[in-house]
């Protein structure tokens, strides 16, 4: 599995976190990217929303796929999304995302006495965890 992008953006479209595991653009291009992604997975956890029979407060979308790239989606209920985008022949990722909010996430950003809410996130630890285990995940990077 080759991993190429990870952003956790919160209820309202900041891109909290964000990064770029292949290939590197310039700021600008970077920000676009971000607002396109949090409003293709607003627009379709909204479309899966209003196809429910029952009224939902999560979003049951978790991924989809394209001919270049997999898509996979962990909503919280508190709203925090954590998106991953992978190549298209990724199994489910969302015991991963599950695992990166529970064990990383928490204990590193939400446990931090210095963590902001709703502010973009800088912690060391938690980029360095995170990458730890993206190396247990990405074939690609292992070489």
């Amino acid at each position: 599995m080759i991993i190429y992008d990870f952003y956790i953006f919160n209820n309202i479209g900041n891109c909290l976190f964000y990064i770029e595991l292949r290939g590197q653009r310039s700021e600008n291009k970077r920000e676009n990217k971000q607002k396109l992604m949090f409003g293709l997975i607003y627009t379709l956890k909204s479309f899966c929303r209003k196809f429910s029979p029952e009224p939902i407060s999560v979003s049951p979308f978790t991924s989809y796929v394209t001919d270049s790239y997999k898509l996979h989606i962990l909503e919280t209920h508190s709203g925090l999304n954590f998106i991953m985008i992978t190549d298209t022949n990724a199994p489910d990722q969302t015991s991963c995302l599950s695992y990166i909010y529970s064990n990383l996430f928490s204990p590193f950003v939400l446990r931090n006495p210095f963590y902001e809410p709703k502010k973009p996130i800088s912690s060391a630890v938690f980029r360095q965890k995170l990458l730890e285990h993206f190396d247990t995940l990405d074939s690609s990077r292992k070489a």
